[in-house]
């Protein structure tokens, strides 16, 4: 994942590009059941994707199916438009837990042999490989966390508890290696290890009720492939830090200003935390979701968006809910809340990767637990991205303002509106539907006095009539058109 550093330059680079506009189609306006049983629980959602960047084009949703005393492993493939058929990669009748994934492997925790082992499947590009064990010991290991690394070699590190303490593995030439534990010179517990890159945090049990947040950077020296290990760092603060995890950025709850709170690092550099809900009351709590770096070409190096995207669950006294958060490049906010109904219940979040149809359409899915007539489903919601080039056409400056016939018109599925501006002016361009709804936002920015065109691609919409309006400064209009598939 790229890091704010690179926000910023990415930021900067596009001052220097040709100007884009991007419109956001669906802000969270559809809510799903994905699945739902009257006889399973549906939990513990995570997507995996094969990726080392933040955009892909399909990946797996894997989740536990409960029933009793045993738990199984499914998965199910996920495109820009929708879930396939259930698969599982593991189907036995023990308890198959707490699964985790990075790029084409999952690890997941066992009571297969009488203790919690450590099992592992890797991705084949159509199946997943039988279930494997890492290792196989009398000592229970949990709560593993992954990460990949391709240097001359394809290396997925592991990490997990043991023993209270937090232990290091990793996988290259088709065999787990090395066994090092991290903390074994640490008198306290020591647990909740997760990667954020070479990067190791996990939480330092100082009293029974008091944890601190620590990291150990690693470093890997070539040719030979030795490991560099950093000091440990430790972040004093004056709660408790609770329910570490990495969700795409680092993620973890803390009590402050009267409320819980969801954070996570701000800059990995500094070691400086960011607080995700600050100004909701309440407990808000497992919050998922990432900074985004979406391309807005087909030359994705060169031309990227930055794009926030947030899910968390808020508890009050008297209400439940999953809050769903976007947030642009132009600062522009988007939130809906959903209620979970159940008060009591106590949900896990999961975004996705952008998953595009095309360079110009991008979804992000929130996927979440619910209860539905007694059982833990797998329920969604999504934001879709359009993301439209403006040219300018002209730098001569217009006589006025002016809305062209979108052309061709009738159209399918793109077409073009050309539009003048007088004056340097905030301008806002806005597609609606047959009963008026707002459907497209194909421009909302500043503009300087030309002539300029925007294409609206509407291959997710039905045939049907169109309106498309024009607002600057005092001037409006508004001009009929036509999809016909």
């Amino acid at each position: 994942m790229k890091n704010l550093i690179i926000l910023k330059i990415v930021i900067a680079l596009l001052a220097l590009l040709p100007i884009n506009t991007f419109s956001q189609i669906n802000h969270f306006d559809s809510v799903r059941t994905i699945m739902s049983s009257n006889t399973y629980d549906y939990r513990n959602p995570l997507f995996a994707y094969t990726s080392q960047i933040n955009y892909v084009q399909n990946m797996r949703l894997i989740y536990e199916v409960h029933s009793g005393n045993s738990s199984r492993l499914g998965w199910r493939g996920v495109d820009y438009w929708n879930y396939s058929g259930e698969n599982f990669i593991v189907n036995n009748s023990y308890l198959n837990i707490n699964s985790a994934t990075h790029n084409d492997m999952v690890v997941w925790q066992s009571n297969k042999n009488g203790n919690w082992d450590l099992y592992f499947s890797i991705w084949g590009g159509n199946s997943w490989s039988a279930p494997a064990i890492v290792d196989s010991t009398p000592t229970s290991e949990t709560n593993p966390s992954l990460y990949f690394l391709n240097y001359g070699y394809d290396t997925y590190y592991l990490l997990f508890e043991k023993n209270n303490d937090v232990y290091f593995k990793y996988y290259r030439n088709g065999s787990w290696q090395g066994d090092t534990n991290l903390t074994g010179s640490v008198a306290l517990a020591c647990h909740s290890p997760v990667f954020y890159g070479q990067k190791i945090y996990y939480l330092k049990q100082i009293s029974s009720s008091m944890d601190v947040l620590n990291r150990q950077r690693f470093g890997i020296q070539y040719p030979n492939y030795n490991f560099v290990w950093y000091p440990v760092e430790e972040r004093a603060m004056p709660n408790t830090v609770k329910n570490l995890r990495c969700s795409h950025e680092l993620h973890f709850e803390y009590d402050t200003l009267g409320s819980t709170h969801s954070y996570m690092i701000g800059n990995h550099t500094t070691f400086t935390m960011k607080n995700m809900t600050l100004g909701f009351s309440g407990n808000n709590i497992n919050c998922s979701g990432m900074d985004l770096m979406v391309p807005i070409s087909d030359n994705p190096l060169l031309d990227f968006y930055p794009y926030d995207v947030f899910g968390f669950q808020r508890r009050t006294t008297d209400s439940n809910m999953i809050v769903a958060l976007s947030n642009d490049m132009y600062n522009v906010i988007r939130s809906r809340r959903i209620s979970l109904d159940d008060t009591s219940f106590v949900s896990k979040i999961i975004a996705s990767a952008p998953v595009y149809y095309t360079f110009a359409f991008y979804k992000i899915r929130l996927v979440w637990e619910k209860k539905i007539n007694g059982k833990v489903a797998l329920v969604e919601t999504f934001d879709i991205q359009v993301i439209n080039d403006i040219k300018k056409i002209s730098n001569n400056t217009p006589s006025s303002f002016s809305l062209s016939q979108n052309y061709p018109n009738p159209f399918n599925p793109s077409t073009t509106i050309i539009f003048n501006i007088k004056k340097s002016s905030d301008v806002k361009l806005i597609v609606y539907d047959i009963q008026g709804k707002e459907i497209a936002e194909l421009v909302n920015e500043k503009l300087n006095a030309g002539s300029y065109e925007v294409e609206w691609n509407a291959s997710d919409y039905p045939s049907g009539v169109y309106f498309y309006k024009m607002f600057a400064n005092d001037f409006n209009e508004i001009k009929k058109m036509v999809l016909l598939k």
